[in-house]
C-alpha cells in the first residue's frame, strides 16, 4: 500500500512531510517474520561481517577479488552463531538456527551484502570498478516519486533505468535503497529522501575532462532532472571502496560489506514512511548473480 504524505513547502522548495505514527496506523497488519528466519538473518549478517574481516587487506601482487569472495562465502557457515539471548527459552535444536535463511527469506540488508559481493566479482571480471554512491534527490523529483502510484522505489528505478539506457549502451549493474534525512524530527515533519547504493562503472566514466561533469555524473543528473547550480554540486557523491580500504587498513570486502550496513541504518523507518514492503532494488542481472552466490551457503 502506498501512503501519500502531505507535501510541505519549505524555503521555496517542496519537501514531503511524513509522520511515522500516521504511517503505522494506516499500514495493513502483516505477519511477523518467523522467529527462526529472524534469528538466522541476524546470525548470518554477523557471520558475513566476520568473514569479510578475516580476509585481510588483500592488496598483494596477483590478488584476485574473485577468489577471495568465493573463499569468504564458503567460510561464512563456520561463523554463523546465533545470539544466545535470542535462543533463551527455545525448544528447538540450536543447530537449526546456525544455518542461513533461504534467499527468498533473507532480509534486505543481507541481500544487499550479496549484491555487493556479486557486483565486486563482476567488476573484476569486466576490468571495471564497483563504486558506492549517495544521490541527493531534488525536491521536484521527490514530489513526483512520492506521489507515484507505483511507489517511490519503482519510480526512482524507472527514471534511473531510462537515464542509463539513454546515456550509455552498457547494461548497468547497480542497487540502491532510500534513506530519510530529517529536516524536522526523526519520526515526523519534513524529510529529505536520498539514495545510497553501488554501481559498476568503467574508469573513463568517472574521469572529468576540462573540469566538466564525469560521464556517469551526467547520467545521474539526467535521471534526476533540472536543478539549480548550487544543488547540482551535491547531487552525486561517488567514492572508491579500494581507496577507502587502503586508508583504513581493512579489506576491500570489509569496506563493501560495511557500506551495505551503513545504507540500511534507518531502513525500517524509511520503509514505513514510504509505505513500501521493500526498500531495496537492483537490476535483474545483479539479483540473479547474488542469488547464485548466496546458494553456496544453502546447498
Amino acid at each position: 500500500m502506498n501512503i501519500l504524505p502531505r507535501i510541505a513547502r519549505i524555503g521555496g522548495l517542496d519537501w514531503p512531510s511524513f509522520s511515522l505514527a500516521d504511517s503505522l496506523r494506516k499500514s495493513k497488519s502483516s505477519k511477523k517474520v518467523f522467529s527462526v528466519d529472524r534469528i538466522r538473518n541476524a546470525a548470518t549478517l554477523d557471520a558475513v561481517r566476520l568473514a569479510a574481516r578475516s580476509q585481510g587487506g588483500g592488496f598483494s601482487a596477483g590478488f584476485s577479488i574473485i577468489n577471495s569472495i568465493d573463499s569468504m562465502v564458503l567460510s561464512i557457515p563456520n561463523y554463523i552463531k546465533p545470539d544466545t539471548h535470542q535462543l533463551k527459552g527455545t525448544k528447538r535444536q540450536k543447530q537449526l538456527y546456525s544455518t542461513p535463511p533461504q534467499w527468498r527469506n533473507a532480509k534486505p540488508e543481507l541481500q544487499a551484502c550479496f549484491y555487493q559481493l556479486a557486483m565486486l566479482k563482476q567488476a573484476e571480471q569486466l576490468n571495471q570498478i564497483l563504486m558506492p554512491f549517495t544521490l541527493d534527490l531534488t525536491p521536484e523529483f521527490v514530489q513526483r516519486a512520492t506521489l507515484s502510484k507505483k511507489g517511490f522505489i519503482d519510480y526512482t528505478k524507472r527514471q534511473l533505468d531510462l537515464a542509463f539506457k539513454s546515456g550509455s549502451p552498457i547494461k548497468r549493474q547497480y542497487w540502491f535503497t532510500v534513506e530519510m534525512a530529517a529536516l524536522g524530527t526523526f519520526t515526523s515533519g519534513q524529510q529529505r529522501p536520498h539514495l545510497h547504493g553501488s554501481i559498476i562503472v568503467s574508469q573513463s566514466e568517472i574521469e572529468s575532462v576540462r573540469k566538466q561533469k564525469t560521464p556517469i555524473s551526467k547520467i545521474f543528473h539526467a535521471a534526476i532532472g533540472d536543478c539549480s547550480p548550487d544543488f547540482s554540486n551535491r547531487l552525486l557523491d561517488i567514492g572508491n571502496y579500494k581507496e577507502y580500504a587502503e586508508q583504513k587498513n581493512i579489506s576491500e570486502l570489509e569496506a563493501c560489506i560495511g557500506w551495505a550496513g551503513y545504507s540500511f541504518k534507518h531502513n525500517a523507518v524509511a520503509k514505513m514512511m514510504l509505505g513500501s514492503k521493500s526498500n531495496l532494488t537492483a537490476d535483474n542481472a545483479t539479483k540473479t548473480k547474488a542469488a547464485e552466490l548466496y546458494s553456496l551457503l544453502t546447498k
